[in-house]
């Protein structure tokens, strides 16, 4: 199998990518459900309690690791080295640089691993480091049985990291090949072994939160190895025992993913964020900002990435091919597509957030209190999703021509730049835990639209960053009036039902509000041609088959 040859036509690439975006789309979307679902189980399993906590946190040092060698990034650094090789029909080169890269990155994760296993004890420390630099006292609440079960939790998670990292690099050359498939089943093995690890093992053999922890250890051995490597064969993957520190596309690997090391991406940033300020307040907080922001990822997952995976090694093809005008359309196509979709539901979910959180979430140890902490920090994070999942597709255009300094440096700078804001909004300005959300929505927004018209302007195509952001400003002037008509008519939907808590009763008050809110956006976008949802829905859908290339 050859991705080598002539250029790409027009016609051919909407054709591949549609394909590719449904595959990845249906990926994403299967993904986020079982996210969900295991969201909500770990919701059923312990509500907002200390031991929740404990397990948002025992993340904090694997996913740092993970991001210490850009493993979240790693096919965007790998692909333009792979697949500049197979377009020169240079294959064997191309596999000796896969086989001595992930051999050599394989060692050095897997000393830190178990240098992190060892050393996960002083986790206490950063406990009591924090406490004193931000003058709080939560002892009581964050006490040693606590820092224990957190420092056992992140023991069992930390390898899943050190199989995650092998999965990505059989992914990237599955994608280099423009095979979606089989990448695709790993968030869905992943999320599936979370959950049948806290079903089975946390409740059925009594081992509690610790069950999906083991989840976790196991999804990634299935998802990132088990599909993985069949998928890699198939394509013809060949791997040879290499560890060469002096090859010059080592040095090049290096160079490309050590923005991602020292920088802070989007996601990453966020994550980290929440974990961090969370650890410094009131139990339960950390435990209902994590759900709210999966929940938000949801939104991200399904509207921005599977365009934005996609549609890279499309990007990376047009810009190896110096076709950066037609990469650009593309680029703002897909932003203006995702912005049309995400906005609408974003403005939905604002305004019904609590009763979202009732029906997923409240039952068995998820009570009316949790709901009441966890849907205030939803409806702010929502704001920002639909900048996270088009910011997705920007820093993709410089990644495609192999630019991974300059976004990266400027993320950084906008995540360092706000981080004072967080403790100015949890301590002086007393916002408490929503004021994390809050930030993170504002520095959304910023890094958007502050990335976006960096690049616009570094490739003199100001004429398209104006007209999308045009585009976006009057979907969310639309939006904002769906959401007051889906105000209203909640407010008069509800003297007619019973307990807002009650199941069925959020169900009617969500379908009542949200379908008509939802509808007059899609049509008042489609009428004033802001967004043309059936150039959508052809592009997803489209049966034709992508002719030979």
């Amino acid at each position: 199998m050859s991705v080598s040859g002539s250029s790409t036509s027009g016609n051919d690439l909407k054709k591949s990518i549609a394909i590719a975006a449904v595959i990845m789309a249906g990926s994403v979307m299967l993904s986020r459900i079982l996210g969900l679902v295991r969201e909500m189980v770990i919701a059923d399993f312990g509500g907002i309690s200390s031991e929740i906590d404990a397990y948002v946190a025992a993340f904090l040092i694997p996913e740092f690791l993970n991001h210490l060698l850009a493993g979240g990034f790693l096919s965007i650094t790998f692909i333009p080295i792979f697949q500049r090789y197979i377009i020169e029909g240079r294959d064997e080169e191309a596999w000796d640089t896969f086989s001595n890269l992930l051999t050599v990155g394989t060692i050095i994760l897997t000393i830190l691993v178990g240098f992190a296993v060892i050393c996960t004890d002083n986790f206490l420390w950063l406990i009591e480091w924090l406490k004193r630099i931000f003058g709080t006292s939560q002892s009581t609440m964050r006490n040693e049985e606590w820092i224990s079960l957190t420092v056992r939790l992140t023991r069992i998670i930390l390898p899943a990291q050190l199989l995650l990292y092998c999965g990505s690099f059989l992914m990237a050359v599955q994608y280099a090949y423009k095979q979606f498939l089989i990448p695709a089943l790993l968030p869905i093995c992943y999320n599936g072994g979370i959950i049948l690890g806290g079903i089975v093992l946390g409740k059925w053999f009594n081992m509690g939160i610790e069950g999906f922890a083991w989840g976790v250890l196991g999804g990634a051995f299935v998802g990132a190895i088990v599909i993985q490597l069949p998928g890699a064969l198939k394509i013809g993957m060949r791997y040879n025992l290499r560890f060469n520190i002096l090859d010059p596309n080592l040095k090049k690997f290096v160079l490309l993913s050590l923005p991602f090391i020292i920088g802070m991406s989007m996601t990453f940033s966020n994550e980290f964020i929440f974990r961090f300020f969370g650890l410094m307040l009131e139990k339960g907080s950390l435990a209902g900002l994590n759900y709210a922001f999966r929940f938000m990822m949801i939104i991200v997952g399904v509207f921005g990435q599977a365009f934005a995976q996609a549609t890279y090694p499309f990007m990376t093809q047009l810009a190896a091919e110096q076709k950066i005008k037609e990469m650009n359309k593309l680029a703002s196509s897909v932003i203006k597509k995702t912005a049309g979709l995400a906005i609408p539901f974003s403005a939905v979910i604002f305004v019904l957030a609590d009763i979202i959180i009732i029906i997923l979430f409240q039952r068995g140890h998820f009570t009316a209190a949790a709901t009441e902490i966890t849907a205030p920090a939803l409806s702010f994070y929502i704001i920002g999703a639909f900048a996270v999942a088009c910011s997705t597709v920007v820093i993709r255009c410089f990644f495609a021509v192999q630019n991974t300094l300059f976004p990266m440096i400027i993320s950084t700078v906008l995540v360092v730049g706000f981080l004072p804001l967080y403790w100015v909004a949890i301590q002086p300005l007393n916002l408490d835990y929503l004021g994390i959300p809050i930030v993170a929505a504002l520095s959304m927004l910023f890094q958007f639209v502050l990335l976006y018209f960096l690049w616009s302007k570094e490739n003199g195509d100001l004429s398209n960053f104006r007209r999308s952001m045009i585009s976006v400003l009057q979907m969310t002037l639309i939006a904002v009036c769906s959401a007051g008509i889906c105000y209203g008519i909640r407010i008069a939907l509800e003297p007619f039902v019973n307990d807002l808590h009650h199941l069925l009763s959020g169900i009617i008050i969500l379908i009542g509000a949200g379908v008509p809110a939802l509808l007059f956006s899609f049509y008042i976008m489609q009428i004033t041609g802001i967004q043309d949802l059936r150039e959508i829905y052809i592009s997803l859908f489209s049966r034709r088959k992508v002719p030979s290339r």
